[in-house]
């Protein structure tokens, strides 16, 4: 995945996950097509990547929704990218990514930081102008600025050689709202979620900080991406 977009990460993981549950429904119903599309979402529990195409396509196939997720969920045969596939609700199928989709992902996005992007509030128009100039965490401009900022500080202080880590919740919650952060609203959930990674994050002391640096490198580059557009 080096060399990824977000976009094209996002894109080149639904089109693993369609491929798929084509192959499972091909085991089931030789020449069915599968309808139906996908939303991602911060539930590690139950899969980042959400399919509909139980939904969709089950009366084509004069099968309940469920009774079709269910058979998709056990028939399929997942690759690297995903840990687990499990069926829910009416119908629904959950994707968890697996910690080989995190590791391929952090590569793709992980690179230095570039000059540092414009915060004005003009950039922000749906936030309300007060909120904008308060120079305290009651702003999520101030928030996102200062995470900025931090984790610039941090790259510049600190080096480590790059290595394996562990992915918890706040680091996976770190690095997908990386992924999923297309425009300016999206960068406040991202300082949220740098805000919480950084609060269980010691990584001057960290064993694997180069891991942890690579991931402040991402969070950067996610921000400024979205900032220069």
């Amino acid at each position: 995945m080096n060399s990824l977009s977000a976009a094209e990460l996002r894109s080149r993981t639904e089109a693993a996950a369609e491929a798929c549950l084509s192959g499972a429904l091909a085991r089931m119903v030789p020449g069915g097509r599968l309808r139906g599309g996908f939303s991602w979402k911060e539930d590690f529990a139950r899969g980042e990547l959400a399919g509909n195409q139980a939904l969709c396509s089950a009366a084509v196939l004069d099968l309940s929704p469920a009774d079709l997720a269910a058979s998709l969920a056990r028939e399929a045969e997942l690759p690297e990218a995903f840990a687990a596939l499990t069926a829910a609700g009416p119908g629904f199928l959950n994707f968890r990514l697996s910690d080989a989709w995190y590791d391929r992902a952090l590569d793709a996005l992980c690179a230095p930081p570039d000059a540092a992007p414009d915060f004005s509030a003009a950039r922000f128009p749906g936030l309300d102008p007060a909120l904008a100039l308060r120079q305290d965490a009651a702003s999520p401009l101030y928030r996102l600025r200062w995470a900025y900022f931090r984790s610039r500080s941090l790259l510049e202080e600190e080096r480590a050689p790059d290595c394996a880590g562990n992915w918890g919740e706040a680091e996976r919650a770190l690095l997908l709202r990386a992924v999923l952060s297309d425009g300016e609203g999206g960068l406040f959930s991202l300082a949220d979620a740098f805000a919480r990674f950084y609060a269980v994050c010691q990584i001057r002391s960290a064993p694997d900080k180069g891991f942890r640096l690579k991931l402040l490198a991402a969070f950067c580059r996610a921000v400024e991406r979205v900032l220069r557009t």
